[in-house]
């Protein structure tokens, strides 16, 4: 007997669950970073350990489920379970044989990440001579940009997908070496990096850009955070996706109103969706199914597919869970809509004299 995608994948339908997952969730990273704070390195962990305390779990939210089982509805179960099923990668993307480890790009002591200049990124085709004549630092790039150079056509394809003020570091995403033994990474492949931290910037003007940065980034922009004596046109917060801000400049945010900005949540749900994520808050979720209707249903289908294609916890993870929702909601409105088309099609054809 054909099952539907809620009773074939299921869903969260008690909140007891939820409380289970973060409690696991905090007590491994209280453990992790217990060793850390023996080793001395309390100053640093200190803001995470207090996040993570004070973590609370995503409000509880229904699950889609479908209506009555009426025929429509049968056939377009039965398409929606087909079209999402994530297939993970039998074998990840092929080893290159003699990679060179990518060489870590130094950041200037003297840059000032709190003056206008800071933030503004280069093409990714930006020539040698060009780089190296107006630029000392790891490069900039916009997110989509990174997409439009990638090898596979369903990610360059994706050169809409993100907007301008969403950034990534050449230490994240390696794609203007430093040797020609060098190989320039490839998003989503099976040596990609996991998403850690942001750093966040806000404008005078309230406007957001967010910077996704590599873990080698990071004492570079903790050590400047830590000097800022405020004199600068912009505010500064480095923010995890799990905890939140672990450390701002003297010019604080309210994290609550960041939280609700829309900018910084885009760029929040476009951090999490590139890292292969598939938990949303309810929030999230609203602006999450405006953005996958806005790039395009299957397209962005596609994409996913292609993120977590050599992630297999990625995966995993991925049934049940909101994003599935969402997908399965959204091929569902889309499956009901195209049969409705299709039965007015003869009558419109007969209509205009057209044989059915």
């Amino acid at each position: 007997m054909d099952k539907s995608a809620f009773e074939k994948f299921g869903g969260i339908e008690k909140e007891e669950k939820a409380h289970l997952l973060l409690e696991e969730h905090k007590n491994r990273w209280l453990k992790v970073l217990h060793t850390l704070q023996q080793e001395k390195i309390v100053k640093d962990v200190a803001p995470y350990v207090n996040k993570i305390q004070n973590l609370r779990p995503i409000p509880f939210s229904a699950t889609y489920r479908k209506t009555n089982n009426d025929a429509l509805d049968t056939q377009i179960e039965n398409q929606v379970e087909m079209q999402v099923e994530l297939q993970v990668a039998v074998q990840s993307d092929a080893y290159i044989q003699g990679m060179e480890p990518w060489q870590e790009w130094k950041w200037s002591s003297n840059l000032d990440v709190f003056k206008d200049d800071f933030l503004k990124p280069i093409s990714v085709t930006t020539g040698w001579l060009e780089f190296l004549y107006h630029y000392s630092n790891p490069p900039l790039y916009k997110a989509h940009d990174v997409l439009k150079q990638a090898k596979n056509p369903k990610l360059a394809a994706m050169n809409e997908m993100f907007d301008d003020k969403f950034l990534v570091t050449n230490n994240f995403i390696q794609r203007r070496t430093k040797s020609f033994k060098e190989v320039k990474a490839e998003p989503f492949s099976w040596y990609a990096k996991p998403v850690f931290h942001l750093l966040v910037a806000q404008e005078k003007d309230g406007s957001i850009t967010t910077l996704v940065i590599d873990q080698n980034d990071l004492p570079f922009f903790r050590e400047k955070l830590q000097q800022d004596e405020g004199n600068g046109s912009r505010k500064l917060c480095i923010y995890n996706p799990s905890v939140g801000i672990v450390l701002e400049g003297k010019e604080t945010f309210d994290e609550k109103a960041l939280k609700e900005h829309p900018e910084f949540v885009r760029h929040l749900i476009y951090a999490k969706f590139w890292n292969g994520n598939s938990a949303y808050t309810a929030k999230e979720i609203t602006v999450l199914e405006e953005w996958i209707k806005r790039v395009g249903l299957q397209k962005m289908w596609d994409c996913f597919h292609q993120i977590v294609r050599n992630r297999e916890d990625s995966a995993k993870k991925f049934e049940g869970s909101s994003l599935q929702r969402v997908f399965e909601k959204l091929f569902r409105e889309a499956a009901r809509e195209a049969l409705i088309q299709r039965k007015k099609a003869p009558l419109r054809g007969v209509a205009a004299g057209i044989p059915a």
